[in-house]
């Protein structure tokens, strides 16, 4: 018997009644999945996800596993579609274009590389 809580940033909700599962991973298996359709249920409506992990317990209320919601949605969300400062970050990364010149474009696209190697 294992018992499901989801941790909120300011609760924990208890889950009273619990649920037979063979093994300990079975259980978390079921709380990473809660996560994913709870998720896609609050998108779906609008709604602020806050929901910061769901703890699996046993009967006694002793922590056996705590599933995170951040790793379980980097399992199908990459962390940079997400992540505000990884996409600020990445914006040394760009690399001005020039306008057109002259030569064509043939001409324009080896000054771009030739730019780009320069610089790295």
């Amino acid at each position: 018997m294992y018992f499901i809580h989801m941790r909120f940033p300011d609760r924990v909700v208890v889950d009273p009644e619990g649920s037979d599962y063979e093994a300990l991973a079975d259980a978390e298996e079921e709380a990473r999945q809660a996560i994913r359709d709870l998720t896609a249920d609050y998108l779906r409506g609008g709604r602020k996800f806050e929901v910061w992990s769901i703890r699996v317990c046993d009967r006694h209320g002793d922590l056996l596993s705590e599933v995170f919601t951040a790793d379980t949605l980097a399992e199908v969300i990459p962390p940079i579609a997400i992540d505000v400062p990884s996409r600020k970050s990445t914006a040394s990364l760009l690399i001005p274009v020039p306008p057109l010149r002259e030569g064509g474009l043939f001409q324009h696209a080896l000054d771009l590389i030739s730019g780009v190697m320069e610089r790295y």
